[in-house]
Parts: C-alpha cells; sequence; structure tokens
C-alpha cells in the first residue's frame, strides 16, 4: 500500500514538472508535449507491452492530427513534427524492450523468437542504410523508422498474443480503432478539408502540400498522406475478412466495415490502394493451391521482365491511352485523379533505366547527383520512381540479388510450412498471404507498403501467418468440423439451410 501511495506522488510531481517545462519553454505546446510524450509512452510500453502496442496503434491512427493542430500555435519547427511522429515508434521499442528482458530471464527463448528478431532487425539496417544514401536528417529517421522499427511487430506480437484468438482480439480492436479514420477519408472528399488543415497544408511541412496545385485535394483523413490512408483502408478489408472467416464479428457487421473501408479507399482516388486491394482479393483462390501459388511466381517475374523490356514503348503510348481513357467528353477533377495514367510514366523511367548496362553496378551507383527518386526527367540515366529499380541503383546487383535469394528461401519456407498445417489454419494463412502480397504489389510504384502507418498492417498479417503457424491444431469440438469454409461463413450441405 505504501509503496502504490509513493508511485503516484512520484508520478505527480513528474506531471508537475513536464506541465511546468511545457507551458515555460516558450516553444510549440503540442510539440514540446510530444517530447515528453515520447517518454511517457516508451516507459508505458516497457511496464504494460500489450498497452504499449495498443497505444502505438491509436497514436498510429491519429498523431498525424496532433500535427495539423499545431498550426494553431506559433514556432512550428521540424523538430516539433519529429517528436509527435516519434511518439508511436517510441511506444513499440518500450515493448520491445520488455519482451527481450522477458525471453532473457525466463530462459523460454524460442526459435521463431531468434529468427523474427533477426528479420526485423535485418530491416531495421536496410532502414539505417536508405536513412544514410538519403543524406540524413529528419528524413532519414523516419525512414528507419518505417522500414525498421515497426518489423519489430513480427517479433513483439507473436510474444504477446501466441493464438489466433488473441492476435484476432487486437485486429478487431485496431479495426474499429481506425474506423473513424475511414469515415473522415469519406468527409474530406465529399465536403473538403478544415480551415486548419489548408493552413497546416500552407506551412510546407507536409508532403501533401503538393496537392495544393492539383485540382481537387485527394483525402487523407488523420493519416499523413492519401497513399497512407488508401492502403490502410484496403488492408483493412481483407482484416476484417480474416475476422469474419473465424466467426469474431457478426456477418451484418463485417459488411458494413468493408463497405466502410472499401468506399474510403475508393473515393482517395489513389489508384496505389485499388491495386492493392484488387490484387489481394484475387491471390485468395490462387495461394490455396501449390500449382497456382507457382504459376503465380512465375507468372509475376514474367510480367515484370515484359514490362521492363518494353517500358520505352509504355511511355510513348501513355498519352495516346490518357486520351482514349478521358475521351470527348468532360471528367470532374475526381474521376480526373482516378483516370490520369500519365503519372504512371515515373515509374516506367525508372524500369527503362533498368535496360541500362552501367547502372547495373555491384554496390550502387557513385556518380555524383545522381537522381533517385527526385524529379520526373526521361533523360536522366539515373531516374527512378519505385522500389525495385531504386533500390538496384542506390545499393547495387550484389544487395539485391542477396535480398531475392534470401526472400525467395524464407517465402519457399513459408508455403512449405502452411501447406502442412491442417486444412482450417491453410485457409486462414492463405487469406492473411493475400494481403501481404497484394501490399507488397505497391513496391512497383514506390514504398509505401514500409509507409506509417500502412506498414502497420503489413507487419500486423504477417504475424498473423507466423502466429498460425506456431499454434497447436484446434481440438473438433473447439474449431467444428474442418470442412471448406467460404470467406463470410461456412459452406451448408445442399438443402441445409439455417437462417
Amino acid at each position: 500500500m505504501v509503496f502504490r501511495i509513493i508511485q503516484v506522488v512520484m508520478v505527480a510531481l513528474v506531471g508537475v514538472v513536464m506541465m511546468s517545462a511545457i507551458l515555460t519553454g516558450g516553444g510549440n505546446v503540442i510539440g514540446q508535449t510530444a517530447l515528453y510524450g515520447m517518454i511517457v509512452v516508451f516507459f508505458v510500453g516497457l511496464m504494460s507491452p500489450k498497452g504499449g502496442v495498443l497505444l502505438m496503434i491509436i497514436l498510429a491512427g491519429y498523431s498525424d492530427m496532433l500535427k495539423r493542430l499545431m498550426v494553431l500555435e506559433t514556432n512550428i519547427s521540424m523538430f516539433d513534427l519529429t517528436y509527435v511522429l516519434g511518439m508511436a515508434p517510441m511506444a513499440l521499442a518500450g515493448t520491445v524492450v520488455a519482451c527481450v528482458v522477458q525471453k532473457i530471464f525466463s530462459g523460454k527463448i524460442e526459435k521463431r523468437d531468434v529468427v523474427t528478431f533477426g528479420v526485423a532487425t535485418v530491416f531495421l539496417v536496410i532502414g539505417a542504410a536508405l536513412g544514410l544514401k538519403s543524406g540524413g536528417g529528419m528524413r532519414a529517421l523516419r525512414l528507419v523508422a518505417d522500414y525498421g522499427a515497426f518489423s519489430y511487430l513480427i517479433f513483439v506480437l507473436p510474444i504477446l498474443y501466441p493464438t489466433r484468438d488473441e492476435i484476432l482480439k487486437l485486429v478487431k480492436t485496431t479495426i474499429l480503432i481506425f474506423v473513424p479514420v475511414a469515415l473522415y477519408g469519406i468527409w474530406q472528399r465529399t465536403f473538403g478539408l478544415a480551415d486548419f488543415e489548408h493552413a497546416y497544408l500552407l506551412t510546407g511541412l507536409s508532403s501533401e502540400s503538393r496537392q495544393l496545385l492539383d485540382l481537387e485535394v485527394r483525402p487523407f483523413s488523420t493519416l499523413n498522406a492519401a497513399t497512407s490512408l488508401t492502403m490502410v483502408t484496403a488492408s483493412a478489408v481483407i482484416l476484417i475478412l480474416c475476422l469474419r472467416r473465424e466467426r469474431k464479428i457478426s456477418p451484418l457487421l463485417s459488411f458494413t466495415l468493408v463497405v466502410v473501408f472499401a468506399m474510403s479507399c475508393f473515393m482517395t482516388f489513389t489508384r496505389v490502394g485499388w491495386a492493392v486491394l484488387f490484387a489481394s482479393l484475387c491471390l485468395i483462390p490462387v495461394l490455396r493451391y501449390k500449382s497456382t501459388t507457382f504459376l503465380m511466381y512465375v507468372g509475376g517475374i514474367g510480367s515484370f521482365i515484359l514490362v521492363v523490356l518494353n517500358a520505352d514503348l509504355i511511355i510513348d503510348n501513355l498519352p495516346h491511352w490518357q486520351n482514349k481513357l478521358y475521351g470527348k467528353t468532360e471528367v470532374s477533377a475526381g474521376e480526373g485523379q482516378g483516370l490520369r495514367i500519365m503519372t504512371l510514366s515515373d515509374r516506367f523511367i525508372g524500369f527503362e533505366n533498368m535496360k541500362r548496362p552501367e547502372n547495373w553496378t555491384p554496390f550502387g551507383i557513385k556518380e555524383e547527383g545522381a537522381r533517385i527518386y527526385g524529379l520526373s526527367d526521361r533523360y536522366s540515366t539515373t531516374f527512378s520512381h519505385d522500389a525495385i529499380s531504386g533500390f538496384l541503383f542506390k545499393f547495387g546487383y550484389v544487395p539485391l540479388a542477396c535480398g531475392i535469394l534470401m526472400g525467395l528461401f524464407f517465402l519457399a519456407s513459408l508455403h512449405r510450412a502452411i501447406f502442412k498445417l491442417p486444412f482450417d489454419q491453410q485457409r486462414f494463412c492463405q487469406l492473411a498471404l493475400a494481403g501481404i502480397f497484394g501490399m507488397l504489389c505497391s513496391l512497383a510504384t514506390g514504398g509505401t507498403v514500409f509507409q506509417f502507418p500502412a506498414n502497420i498492417f503489413f507487419w500486423f498479417l504477417f504475424a498473423m501467418v507466423l502466429i498460425t503457424i506456431g499454434e497447436k491444431p484446434r481440438p473438433v469440438e473447439e474449431g467444428g468440423k474442418e470442412e471448406k469454409e467460404a470467406v463470410f461463413g461456412r459452406l451448408k450441405p445442399a438443402g441445409a439451410f439455417r437462417p
């Protein structure tokens, strides 16, 4: 009892000191609050790992709204933005430290823990390398967080939520937390941005400031960009299907949520999300069989090679195809965004440059001022606007080949493990895997799959697969008969109708 009283007094004293520093510091109040908030959320994750994960999810959905509210104050700086965006990674960092300490002191370190921690560390190294290549500064920190920090979810989630039932409870909570995000995206498309959001874009501190030059601003809801909103809502649809498959939500609620998230995805008029959702749904039946899975890889690799070889022809024909899409009738600004394919030329320029032998260097292009992820320029031999050619130009074919070989080995092991599972677990893993591959399709347009907070949904899907593989088969009494199921319910024998 005395110890609890001491804890309460200490927390109160720390709170008073923090509030005094915030109010008398002279900087942006929200930014200063976020600075101390980073420390607080780290200790929340350290003392309560599950609480840290939940806090990270909430911050993933709404921390960007705090950035916009900073325009109500003065003295906005890039440091203030860093403090706000740093809270979610710090919450996860506390959780990771807690899980590592727990595993070390309990002595129950499993092979899966070592593998997932190693994979996450590899992504952290990649993020650090990308940060160094970007020239350092705030952009470097963001790349480290996007590519590296959140990958540790595949390490902590199987430890904290070791069964499908537990991880799906977290997924359901996550979906409900992001429902307002999807709804606000629909509101923005229908009624436009709020005044303070326009004021924030005018500061130039957001990458979405470029939208002010467009005919109609694409909605980005409470997130940092329209691409983030479209990726999050597209992946959320797959997560909802996973919930419904395990009967964690009712048919009516699942249908309503799918409509809300799919509509929000569509109304961003950002095609990468449309492609991710379409690809994910198409891959669900493909991944059910070994033969079609193999054909998927062969077809995907072959299609990419054909696109690279014919990139120049595609670029030359884009204006003609664009005129065909628009036709002779006028289109609205929103329809124009959805049908605008000329912006794809940036990606095809990168693919065209992959055909240049001088760009295939062992460890990246050393040319001074190489234009990678810069302004579109077909005559720049090192221009790139996709993750694949960009990685080749920055790091060379040796790291790229090593990454591809490691990825193929990992995927082969993953598929082998999935096809050995009982039918019920197989189908669940294949549904989640369809979402993973669908999100990876976005690599053809850039690294949006690893962009916060879309990366959280990506690693959630991955963790769900790993948890299911490591889970013991359910008894017949609990799991029911392992018969074939549809996504929205179990198939009934003919004549066995049940209302």
